[in-house]
């Protein structure tokens, strides 16, 4: 893309942001700003349009020549003039109304909205990125894409107040154009973890107005595949492949989707297919073990633990084992790792779940008089799990009470009630962590149905869809989870 006039350089970075957004409502096209050729191949382009933008004599003028990627022969050429007081953006909506008459215009009217969300888009760091989007949505408070695309970065970084900004945004949604409306309410239901209902019906109205959606049509195969039903789930993510074929991002999500699902085979092919492209050896090494062949599935851990960095090597060995019901060869592996507190606070958690109260009570009392390194947490975690054969609402109050976060509290609480037979208590927390997940977490779903299962209440439990995942290797408590849900899916095929 070309510009003659250099004091308009934010407008060559603009442009193809403009045409991206505009295309989006095509039912014919997916549009993706990729850089250079190559980028377009990978992502699968069967054409390419190349931009070049001109300001001279008072006047913007942009020409689009779209070029079929197998033979490298135009297919199109358009050209868009407007006065130079008009501004880019009407000239960019003609030229995308002239590529495809389904679609929209930006999100914004305004220039300098654009310009501060062009600045973010170029951004690479997260702060500036936030402070130009910021402004962009200052500038325009009904810039529907600022807030979709701010939200996103707070949802992951966590470095605003995110209940504020999705407030702020739908006083504003009236105002968006009808996609960033529906898409900021699908991405408002995700980040506030509604309902799977609440979040497939967000995520249709997403498809009804931009069908090549591929952020939606993942999601809502991915809602689809949470409730069991993987048929639809699949064509969903099928549509997705489609439209983006060499995507392994999808294909990885997919395969994920299978284990959780039980569709062991298909999935195995799929991560083995993924494995030279991206770290998937965890979610291969769980897939194989959950079809029975743990020999297998040891040597591809192996295979894992042998790509992380030495000082984590210990661990992971050892959060295998254990993942693999191998306790005391867990616990003698763990012995010795070079962070002493995080050593006994897990080696206590694997005792607790062998019933040997006794060792893990004095490992967890030892671990709480270590300096920890760099997880200040974990000594808290130790002295509260310590005393956890406390009176339950004595020993709630006692966590509820302590330095630990949130998130870190509730974890402590319903593992800790599980492990210590306080299984009613246990499903209370548990219940609503899931309902907090909108019915997503599947860790959550496996512990409430073994604490209701444990509990007596074998109907309640048989009522939650417990299903398959990938255990994350470096969490504390993650054998717990894991043996859990291979216990009840062992016991819902008897």
């Amino acid at each position: 893309m070309l510009i003659s006039d250099p004091a308009s350089e934010w407008m060559r970075l603009a442009l193809p942001v403009i045409l991206q957004e505009d295309l989006a409502t095509s039912q014919t096209l997916l549009p993706s700003v990729v850089n250079g050729d190559s980028a377009a191949y990978q992502f699968g382009s069967t054409e390419v349009l190349r931009t070049t933008l001109e300001i001279r004599r008072g006047r913007i003028s942009i020409q689009a020549i779209v070029t079929d990627t197998s033979n490298q022969r135009s297919r199109q050429v358009i050209r868009v003039e407007e006065d130079s007081s008009v501004g880019l953006l009407p000239a960019a909506n003609a030229l995308a109304k002239q590529i495809d008459d389904r679609a929209t215009e930006f999100s914004t009217r305004n220039a300098r909205a654009l310009q501060a969300y062009t600045a973010a888009a170029e951004s690479t760091n997260s702060q500036t990125r936030i402070e130009m989007l910021d402004e962009a949505i200052n500038v325009d408070p009904n810039f529907g894409l600022g807030y979709i695309t701010l939200a996103e970065i707070v949802g992951r970084t966590r470095e605003q107040d995110l209940s504020a900004l999705l407030r702020t945004g739908a006083t504003h949604a009236p105002q968006f154009t009808p996609l960033d409306r529906a898409r900021f309410n699908a991405l408002r239901t995700q980040l506030s973890n509604a309902s799977l209902e609440e979040q497939q019906k967000a995520q249709t109205s997403v498809l009804q107005l931009a069908p090549n959606n591929a952020d939606a049509l993942i999601a809502l195969g991915t809602d689809q595949f949470l409730e069991g039903n993987s048929g639809d789930g699949r064509k969903l993510f099928a549509k997705a492949l489609d439209l983006s074929p060499g995507n392994a991002n999808i294909r990885n999500q997919l395969a994920r989707e299978l284990l959780d699902t039980r569709q062991f085979g298909d999935a195995e092919k799929l991560f083995a297919s993924l494995n030279n492209n991206a770290p998937v050896l965890p979610e291969l090494a769980t897939c194989v073990l959950l079809e029975g062949d743990q020999r297998r599935a040891d040597a591809i851990a192996n295979q894992f633990v042998d790509s992380v960095p030495d000082e984590v090597k210990q661990e992971y060995r050892a959060a295998w084992l254990a993942l693999t019901g191998r306790l005391d060869q867990a616990i003698e592996t763990m012995r010795g790792f070079s962070d002493p507190a995080a050593a006994l606070v897990q080696i206590a958690i694997w005792q607790l779940m062998q019933g040997d109260f006794a060792n893990a009570k004095k490992n967890a009392s030892l671990a709480a008089m270590q300096p920890a390194k760099g997880n200040n947490s974990l000594v808290t975690v130790a002295a509260l799990l310590s005393e956890g054969d406390q009176p339950p609402e004595q020993w709630r109050e006692k966590v509820n009470v302590s330095a630990l976060n949130d998130p870190s509290k509730q974890a402590l609480l319903g593992y800790g009630f599980f492990l210590y037979a306080h299984y009613s208590q246990a499903a209370d927390v548990w219940r609503k962590l899931l309902d907090e997940s909108g019915g997503a977490d599947l860790r959550a779903r496996a512990m409430l149905a073994s604490s209701l299962n444990h509990a007596g209440r074998g109907s309640e439990a048989r009522n939650i869809l417990v299903q398959p995942f990938v255990p994350e290797f470096r969490d504390l408590y993650a054998a717990i989870a894991f043996r859990e849900m291979r216990r009840l899916l062992k016991l819902e095929m008897k």
